[in-house]
């Protein structure tokens, strides 16, 4: 199965112990290893990862020592636009999303063959995290279709 419909589902952590317990007991099971994915026999319906910002490891009491590109990651994207030389003022044209001071704790991303299972799973792990967490925002992303398929996504961005 090719993965080639994506969402990115960015969310802000309301309770820590209700998220922390939620993560454990219903999320985890849901994370998609590499070892399913080398196995078309054990391929989910779609595959789930989850990534944490600074302020999200730190939300849940997690190490937040980054050796490499510390500084980066611990100051946040908005911090790195002159770094990646970014048009200023970012404020013009960036998703407030990704500001800082958003909140923005950590990214979902499930990626599917088709549109309808990533969109059951994004409503699984809402049910499954409930109030826990707040949506921040949402991206979904398409494979390139012929030649350049597999290469890089085009995303659609939803304002």
């Amino acid at each position: 199965m090719r993965q080639i419909n994506e969402i990115f589902f960015f969310f802000r952590i309301n309770s820590v112990t209700d998220f922390k317990s939620k993560l454990r007991s219903g999320i985890v099971p849901l994370i998609t290893s590499a070892q399913q994915l080398s196995d078309p026999a054990t391929h989910p319906a779609a595959m789930v990862n989850i990534a944490f910002s600074h302020a999200g490891l730190t939300t849940i009491g997690a190490p937040v020592d980054i050796l490499d590109g510390g500084a980066s990651f611990n100051g946040g994207q908005a911090a790195q636009a002159s770094t990646l030389q970014d048009i200023t003022p970012i404020e013009d044209h960036w998703v407030p999303a990704f500001l800082n001071g958003s909140g923005l704790h950590g990214v979902f991303l499930v990626a599917s063959d088709t549109v309808a299972k990533l969109d059951a799973q994004v409503s699984n792990i809402k049910n499954i995290l409930g109030d826990s967490i707040s949506e921040v925002y949402n991206l979904q992303g398409q494979m390139r279709p012929g030649a350049e398929m597999g290469h890089e996504r085009k995303f659609l961005f939803l304002y």
